[in-house]
């Protein structure tokens, strides 16, 4: 799959884009624009993360190919990591609205 690339040069990316966002522009009301321009930007972070994320699996499994346990405390670790972070900050903004919420 990687032989069938395009073949575009860094510019003429830039050139295309560029010309696909004037097009956009042109035709489309300032709403309808701001709507595409926060639905692509969701698009690129979240290709982004999906990239990140399957290069550090690649990753985990060249390291830890002798190492069958160490995969699983790996994932086990990040999924405490973030149910912790949520619960602390959903139940310190919970507090902090609420305490701001009766004092004004």
């Amino acid at each position: 799959m990687k032989n069938n690339r395009c073949k575009m040069s860094s510019c003429e990316l830039v050139t295309f884009v560029t010309a696909i966002a004037c097009s956009i522009a042109n035709t489309c009301s300032s709403d309808e624009v701001s709507l595409l321009a926060a639905v692509f930007a969701q698009l690129g972070d979240t290709l982004a993360t999906i990239s990140v994320r399957e290069e550090l699996l690649e990753g985990d499994e060249d390291t830890s190919g002798s190492e069958n346990g160490s995969k699983e405390e790996d994932t086990t670790s990040c999924d405490g990591q973030s149910d912790n972070s949520s619960d602390n900050s959903t139940g310190k903004s919970g507090a902090d609205s609420s305490d701001s919420s009766a004092d004004k």
